[in-house]
């Protein structure tokens, strides 16, 4: 009924194959990328230099492990149909997947593992948000003959954590907190700032992951800890934008200073 559909038939005759490989002429440049995924692009190069790589998980997760990571039951977004009870509930947060993946590779002999996804999260609250979630275990520096190994700990994931945040021109603070899914003494709550702004506000959540939670995963039960981050890309996006200026500041008068001596007479 349609002339598409009588192209399509004498096209088909005549063999895909044998039609010329054209493309369509420009006319007009194509348009800047969003503000928001020019931040995506920035964080993934921000977070590959640190050593990360990046995982890409399922957006459905098991129901038992879903509410391990929320405070409230009631915000999960269930499925109505779900093929498979283990992809029954919409993800919550990206951490589920994360450790999933970080404990495939943990099980097939790869020790110093770091992994981060940028991804989006379902509540029946706020409905779909982005996120940027961060897992590392093993050793904290490169092997070197010059010193020890160094395990990983609370404060390489902080420091990634302030790359991440600078590049994007915020500051970030800690403020002790406790979650479910992380040790009790070891979690804080992330807090985010413009430059020269009072006041913070949270972004995410930071700690040490509960070892019965990774062994409950199927972490090996002599593996190393594991520290997760995520942060809420939305609310770090929001921040962003809402600086009102860049301030611009002029060129040092004296030449920078490598090496200072004290001469006590």
């Amino acid at each position: 009924k349609l002339e598409i559909d009588l192209i399509e038939e004498v096209i088909r005759h005549h063999g895909y194959d044998r039609l010329p490989a054209t493309f369509p002429e420009l006319i007009r440049p194509p348009a800047p990328l969003s503000n928001a995924l020019q931040r995506q692009r920035l964080l993934r190069r921000i977070l590959t230099a640190s050593g990360c790589f990046e995982a890409i998980t399922y957006g459905f997760i098991d129901k038992s492990i879903a509410k391990r990571f929320v405070l409230d039951e009631k915000e999960l977004a269930s499925m109505a149909n779900p093929l498979s009870e283990k992809l029954a509930v919409l993800r919550p947060s990206l951490i589920p997947g994360l450790i999933d993946a970080l404990i495939r590779n943990r099980r097939r002999e790869q020790e110093d593992i770091r992994l981060f996804e940028i991804g989006h999260r379902f509540s029946r609250q706020n409905g779909e948000t982005s996120g940027v979630a961060i897992a590392l275990t093993g050793a904290g520096t490169l092997k070197h003959w010059s010193a020890e190994r160094r395990s990983s700990d609370l404060f390489d994931l902080k420091g990634i954590i302030e790359k991440v945040s600078a590049a994007i021109e915020l500051s970030v603070f800690l403020e002790p907190n406790e979650y479910p899914w992380l040790v009790p003494g070891r979690s804080a709550v992330v807090r985010a700032s413009c430059p020269g702004q009072s006041g913070t506000k949270p972004v995410g959540s930071i700690g040490q992951l509960l070892p019965e939670l990774a062994i409950e995963r199927g972490l090996p039960a002599a593996g190393e800890a594991v520290y997760v981050a995520e942060l809420d890309f939305d609310d770090l996006s929001r921040l962003a934008d809402g600086r009102s200026s860049l301030n611009v500041t002029p060129l040092p008068r004296h030449p920078s200073i490598i090496r200072d001596i004290a001469i006590v007479v």
